[in-house]
């Protein structure tokens, strides 16, 4: 595989789906804030296993007093590319997680995934509570081939069903009673990534709660079950 082969393929775009976006800077009492986009952890790993293979590449970590720094050995055509970077701990409820999801982020950036992402405008949106809700559409030149649509800009969708009802409702656990077996299924499923719910099924998960992981979850698996249970409840019209 020539050089020019494998940084073009490191460099590609990512599908819509695989991109995260998190809030950056916040604004009047955290009313509105700019959107940061970026890989998630699964995303690099994935990357580097269609362009290196599973078996040609590791990762590894070291930590220090203020973070964790991690370095990408891949390998090629006989030929060893080798980048470190890192990150500090982070303020989640597991700093050592965030500190290692970022170092690899990083990393692989100096490899050139997901570079392109520096290179977005952090769109400025309207928040509820310092949270985003709503969907996010990339420019052409961001997207892949497939993807593309003509679309020259970052466009902002906001999801109108954000209040859902009043705002006593909306603390509140989704009713479900009368739901098909696939939601119920869903219900039973228990958060792990470590945020304020970690530990509990969704069906004890209040309706705001449902709406952060739908759009801000890192566990797509998370957050299609979050998407699937307000649809239930809100369907769209």
């Amino acid at each position: 595989m020539a050089e020019k082969n494998v940084a073009e393929l490191l460099r590609a775009p990512f599908p819509s789906k695989e991109i995260e976006w998190r809030v950056g800077s916040t604004f009047k009492d955290r009313q509105s804030g700019t959107m940061l986009a970026y890989v998630s952890a699964r995303g690099i790993q994935n990357r580097l296993d269609e362009v290196f293979g599973v078996e040609g590449w590791k990762d590894s970590f070291e930590t220090c007093s203020k973070g964790v720094i991690c370095t990408l050995t891949c390998e090629f055509d006989g030929k060893t590319i080798v980048k470190s970077d890192g990150a500090e701990f982070t303020e989640q409820a597991s700093p050592l997680k965030g500190a290692i999801s970022g170092a690899l982020k990083r990393a692989a950036a100096q490899l050139g995934i997901g570079r392109y992402l520096y290179e977005l405008d952090s769109p400025r949106v309207d928040l509820h509570n310092g949270r985003f809700y709503g969907k996010i559409t990339l420019p052409d030149w961001a997207l892949p081939e497939n993807e593309r649509s003509g679309n020259l800009e970052t466009k902002v969708e906001y999801d109108k069903r954000q209040s859902y009802g009043s705002s006593s409702t909306y603390q509140k656990p989704v009713d479900t009673a009368n739901a098909p077996e696939e939601i119920q299924k869903l219900l039973d499923m228990v958060v792990s990534d470590g945020s304020m719910n970690n530990g509990k099924k969704l069906s004890e998960v209040s309706m705001k709660s449902l709406t952060w992981m739908k759009f801000n979850s890192a566990d797509p698996v998370l957050k299609d079950a979050a998407a699937k249970v307000l649809d239930f409840k809100f369907p769209r019209k």
